[in-house]
């Protein structure tokens, strides 16, 4: 009898031993940045290489494992990797408390918008460049376009961005560059166009600009790459700043050009941002007022903005966020299209053309984000409104609402999964597109998977997308993008990359009838989508030497396009309207010439881009310099004998509005006090333009009439005497005192150079402003 007790006392104790054993044990702590001490949300903690957890929103994590050794790896992008060795045991405190160190190499800058998740630059299978805030405010920059031409390979002719040659000139319809805020498109419902001076430049945390064919991921528009600008959130710490500047226009380089009765043109802003965390919620709210008085007759403006963003954190489930971000923005002023003439008038508008206008634009984007360990998903609405009165018969009222969700997943074979989709409604009423309202749907559905080898990183891409204008339903074809980033060595990274575009034409350019002084636009209800697809390889290599550190950037690239749309030259009378010379008559030959967007284009643009970025200290400076080169070789594939005789130049089969080379550089020193800076662009000449804007000529009955200079007159002789491109030189000095407070003097066009991007827009001349600031 005892003996059975014995045995059965012995087996118990065993068995509350395994028991014990086997208990889960709690094991939590925080992580935070080790400079700041502020708390870090979303770190990557990998147990054992196996399982993962997240921390929150203030940085803190929580786990149950079992009495044993493990091995934790805390991942956060932008900082150094660490690991903590931990011995887990059922009755100690097991709280782990970990700072990270923000990573100081140049190549570990995060990226979101390659492939919709945060990855370092040296990682990523496209070219990508990074604009951060500090060079937007020693720059002074009034609109984020001032900034967007210092990036490699990017045009901005007239507020039409163009990367490495996608896009020429098409009279501010369409563009093939997709601009987004805070990963959502931003293109106005009728036109299609991205608008510049929108963007909140006192709220920027950083600017990614993709260059190639982005639409599996991004849809529409991205057909040449895309713009993202992400604004700054609220941080622990409250942060307020203040930045106001004041600037005048110089007198021209011919000062018999001025046009101005005043000794200068005047232009000035307001900027204030603020930042603040109360309890569950973040804030932040910014503004922006801005006069300019214009160097061009008939351009001056003013303009206010304001942009605020809130988001709440549920306190019993702090992994939900719940926001909305709103922008409002109210302009108005004069327009300048046309100049006089190519010679004394150049800054005088065309007497034919003056617009007076205002502007009210809204964007109101409500969002719903929810992560629980390895699944995230995030909902985001934006409806953008547009509000244009002028008195040329030109005013539009615009509405799109858009609707986008994503799911990701990073599983533990280091498979990071993308999916969602996005839905897009939008109106358009305009005096420009007729008497009826337009109203267009988008939809697409899309996912990406991305695999991480030891040294090998591949993504797999893949969109579908249908679209409706006015009831006529059209849909893309499967777009895919595959890209490859392998690690040759330390700091050296090799990456292809192949990805395919569309572009679905807009209201604007199938529907818009109207007269800009004697330019003439007709509709084409027949325009059809454009699509192509670019192919890059790249090598980007990390440097260090001595106190130095960079890196070298190179790509070379090809990118084919199919029925691209250009606004083209003609006759567009009805076949029932024979043409005659009495002005009084329906068939006028001058009621019917002008342009119309068509399919006229298939091109191939191969070319190369060099990149080249160093910081560091020498002696008791700091330096950091940034050198851009572009290459690009854009032909056109048309054969048609009538295509080929709207170039400027019949013989040259480049495309229209493009410069073959490009050269970028901007520099800092830093010295105590004092910041130095300055910049360089370099264009060379535009080989082809539209030659009706040099020599309108036109064919009635064959018999070829010859009307000179008709659209802007004097352009020609221009273009001849500046034909060997343009060199910008801007300069800029700074000085920090009282810690928080600085004065920056900067000079833009220090050279007075004339020079013009597309016809008829001659740059301004120097011009010299002084900023104030103070961040507090």
């Amino acid at each position: 009898m005892f003996e059975k007790m014995r045995i059965a006392v012995v087996l118990l104790l065993f068995l509350n031993i395994f028991i014990c054993n086997g208990q889960n044990v709690l094991v939590q702590g925080q992580v935070s940045d080790i400079n700041t001490n502020e708390p870090l949300a979303g770190v990557y903690l990998i147990i054992n290489e196996s399982n993962i957890s997240t921390s929150n929103e203030k940085g803190m994590f929580k786990f149950l494992l079992l009495e044993g050794e493990y091995t934790i790896e805390v991942r956060f992008l932008g900082y150094k990797t660490e690991r903590i060795n931990l011995i887990v045991k059922q009755y100690d405190k097991n709280e782990i408390t970990v700072k990270l160190q923000p990573e100081s190499e140049i190549l570990d800058e995060v990226v979101v918008s390659a492939s919709k998740y945060e990855q370092k630059k040296s990682d990523l299978s496209i070219s990508t460049e990074v604009i951060k805030p500090a060079l937007i405010e020693k720059s002074n920059a009034l609109s984020i376009e001032n900034i967007l031409q210092k990036a490699s390979g990017v045009v901005i002719l007239e507020k039409q961005a163009s990367i490495r040659g996608g896009s020429g000139y098409t009279y501010g319809a369409g563009s093939r560059v997709l601009m987004l805020l805070d990963d959502l498109p931003l293109m106005t419902g009728g036109s299609g166009e991205a608008v510049w001076d929108l963007i909140p430049v006192e709220n920027i945390a950083q600017i990614e600009i993709v260059k190639g064919a982005s639409s599996a991921l991004y849809g529409s528009s991205a057909l040449n790459g895309l713009i993202n600008i992400r604004t700054a959130s609220a941080t622990i710490k409250p942060i307020t700043k203040f930045n106001t500047s004041f600037g005048y226009y110089g007198t021209p380089k011919d000062r018999y050009k001025k046009w101005w009765a005043n000794s200068v043109q005047h232009f000035g802003n307001f900027q204030f941002f603020h930042s603040k965390k109360i309890n569950q919620f973040d804030f932040t709210l910014s503004g922006y007022y801005s006069e300019d008085e214009g160097y061009r007759q008939n351009d001056s403006y003013r303009k206010g903005r304001i942009y605020s963003k809130i988001q709440y954190i549920p306190q019993r489930i702090n992994t939900l966020r719940i926001g909305t971000n709103i922008l409002y923005m109210a302009k108005e002023g004069e327009n300048f299209f046309l100049w006089e003439n190519g010679d004394t008038g150049v800054f005088k508008i065309s007497p034919t053309f003056r617009q007076n206008y205002s502007l009210q634009r809204m964007v109101f984007d409500p969002y719903i984000t929810y992560f629980k360990n390895d699944n995230f998903h995030n909902l985001k609405f934006r409806y953008y409104r547009v509000i244009n009165t002028n008195n040329t018969m030109q005013s539009n009222d615009d509405r799109l609402l858009l609707a986008d969700y994503r799911y990701q997943r990073l599983f533990k074979s280091s498979i990071n999964f993308n999916a969602g989709g996005a839905y897009s409604h939008f109106t358009a009423s305009s005096e420009l597109y007729g008497t009826e309202k337009h109203i267009g749907t988008n939809a697409g559905v899309f996912l990406q998977l991305d695999k991480k080898f030891e040294k090998l990183n591949v993504t797999f891409g893949l969109r579908y997308e249908l679209y409706s204008l006015d009831s006529l339903i059209s849909s893309s074809k499967p777009v895919v993008r595959i890209g490859v980033n392998y690690k040759l060595y330390k700091y050296a990274n090799l990456r292809i990359s192949f990805g395919q575009g569309f572009r679905y034409p807009t209201i604007a350019e199938k529907y818009t009838q109207t007269q800009v002084g004697n330019l003439r636009i007709f509709p084409n209800n027949n325009l059809n989508p454009e699509n192509g697809w670019s192919f890059e390889t790249g090598f980007i290599q990390g440097l260090k030497f001595g106190d130095f550190k960079g890196y070298f950037d190179f790509a070379a690239f090809l990118t084919q396009y199919y029925n691209m749309t250009e606004f083209m030259f003609g006759i567009y009378n009805p076949n029932h309207i024979p043409l005659n010379w009495n002005p009084t008559s329906e068939g006028y030959v001058f009621n019917w010439i002008g342009f119309s967007a068509v399919n006229a284009e298939k091109a191939r643009i191969p070319g190369i881009e060099s990149i080249l970025n160093l910081e560091g200290k020498l002696y008791c400076f700091d330096l950091s310099t940034t050198f851009g080169y572009t290459f690009i070789y854009p032909i056109s594939l048309n054969n048609d004998t009538i295509y080929k005789e709207t170039f400027s130049d019949s013989d040259s089969k480049i495309l229209k509005y493009r410069n073959l080379h490009q050269f970028k550089m901007d520099s800092d020193i830093e010295f105590e006090n004092f910041n130095i800076g300055f910049s360089i662009i370099y264009n060379s000449k535009i080989v082809n333009i539209d030659k009706a804007f040099e020599n309108l000529t036109i064919k009635i009955n064959n018999v070829p009439i010859t009307l000179g200079d008709y659209i802007l007159p004097g352009l020609a002789d221009y273009r001849e005497k500046n034909k060997t491109g343009f060199l910008v030189f801007d300069a800029r000095l700074q000085y920090t005192f009282l810690q928080n407070h600085k004065l920056t003097f900067v000079v833009r066009n220090v050279f007075n150079r004339e020079y013009m991007l597309r016809p008829g827009d001659v740059q301004a001349p120097v011009n010299y402003s002084l900023q104030y600031s103070i961040k507090i």
